[in-house]
Parts: structure tokens; sequence; C-alpha cells
């Protein structure tokens, strides 16, 4: 698998966990995150579960990424992040919790 695809994996993972961390959960106990993968010969699914408040992906403030770093908020890349890096984003709410499921394609190196 190439270093692009592991790195870009690890990134949305850290930014979903993340956000979950600081925002899913802001104002209750802390809870779980369950986090699954599953590989398949071209893509890989995450699927990233917490029992937190409902968040609206589309209701997420969208950021300036063509202002000067100097005239931007700390934070707010997460969910630009992920969706820069992943191929498919799919979230989910119900009372089972709430489900981003993410799939990344694998781009296989052909070696001569």
């Amino acid at each position: 698998m190439p270093d692009e695809t592991v790195f870009d994996l690890k990134l949305a993972v850290d930014e979903a966990c993340t956000n979950v961390i600081e925002h899913g959960h802001k104002g209750m106990d802390p809870g779980s995150i369950i986090l699954s993968f599953r590989i398949e010969p071209d893509r890989i699914l995450v699927s990233i579960t917490d029992f937190g408040h409902i968040f609206e992906p589309g209701e997420a403030p969208r950021p300036d990424v063509e202002a000067a770093l100097d005239d931007r908020p700390l934070g707010g890349l997460g969910l630009y992040l992920i969706y820069q890096t992943m191929d498919n984003i799919d979230y989910q709410s119900s009372e089972e919790g709430n489900t981003l499921t993410f799939t990344k394609y694998i781009k296989r190196e052909i070696n001569s």
C-alpha cells in the first residue's frame, strides 16, 4: 500500500476522533469511540462510532483555506481534511450512535 494512502488514513482517523472528543462529547462525560477497519482488494473502509451529540456535517462552517494563516482561527480544518483525503464519506445517526464511515481506494503500485 502506498505511503500516501497510509498517511491519508491516519490523518482522517485522527481528525475524526479528535472531533468526536472535542465536539461530540462536549458537555458530557467522555464516552467510547468504536473504530473498525475493513480491508478489501481495492479499498479500505473505516467506521468510527460514538455516542455523543448528533453532528450534521453539512452544517459545519467551511474553512477559508485561502486566508493567510494569521487570519485563520485555530482549528476548523478537521472535516475539510477528511473530505480532501477520503474518496467516499457517509455519516449516519441513530439510537445506536453516530457513525462516520469513509472509504479510501487503494492505488496499486506497478513494479516494472
